[in-house]
């Protein structure tokens, strides 16, 4: 490990220890409620800007959640994040808490070795059928900010990925937030079809 590696991993790991972690300063609107419940289920990876799945080794990305027992006034979704990496089934597993000083918003931490890094994520726009969602990811140490869509279908209609990315646009955070949005590789369709 090189001497620039150490340097951020041992700021990452002081940081996640002291529970320091930025909300960021600008956050784009959200809806007023919303009910947890409606994430239940798989949803797929339309578009992003998160280099883990903008690049070509990641692929096939999807994330399902489930509601679990939660103590009383606590809203947890178990959270399942499966793709392929080079072509190889991969996974990684956690739990979100939703805010309940705010609906749209949920801290995510991992399983294991991830649980040092939690993030902060909101659900900034959900599609008038709640057939797709706009969510934004907080900074934290090991990861930059993104702002992804994601869909109930693999393969949603054209119209629907224009609706929504029209909407960031129009959300002054989520444009400045998307820089470099773009489709990704998902069940066989080339990144940018």
């Amino acid at each position: 490990m090189t001497h620039v590696a150490r340097a951020a991993f041992g700021t990452a790991l002081l940081t996640a220890l002291c529970g320091c972690f930025p909300v960021p300063p600008n956050i784009p609107s959200s809806p007023k409620r919303f009910d947890a419940r409606e994430m239940e289920g798989t949803w797929y990876m339309i578009a992003t800007n998160f280099p883990s799945w903008t690049g070509t080794s990641n692929t096939d990305a999807h994330l399902s959640y489930k509601l679990r027992s939660s103590p009383e006034g606590v809203v947890e979704l178990d959270d399942l994040v499966a793709f392929k990496s080079d072509g190889d089934p991969a996974s990684y597993a956690g739990f979100d808490t939703q805010d309940p000083a705010n609906d749209a918003h949920f801290t995510w931490r991992g399983n294991g070795f991830l649980a040092l890094f939690p993030t902060e994520w909101y659900v900034a726009i959900v599609g008038p059928r709640h057939e797709w969602m706009v969510t934004y990811y907080g900074d934290t140490p090991v990861a930059a900010d993104a702002v992804d869509l994601i869909a109930s279908t693999p393969n949603p209609p054209k119209e629907e990925i224009d609706a929504a990315l029209a909407a960031i646009a129009k959300d002054p955070v989520l444009k400045e937030k998307s820089r470099g949005i773009r489709r990704v590789f998902l069940y066989g369709k080339p990144k940018g079809s």
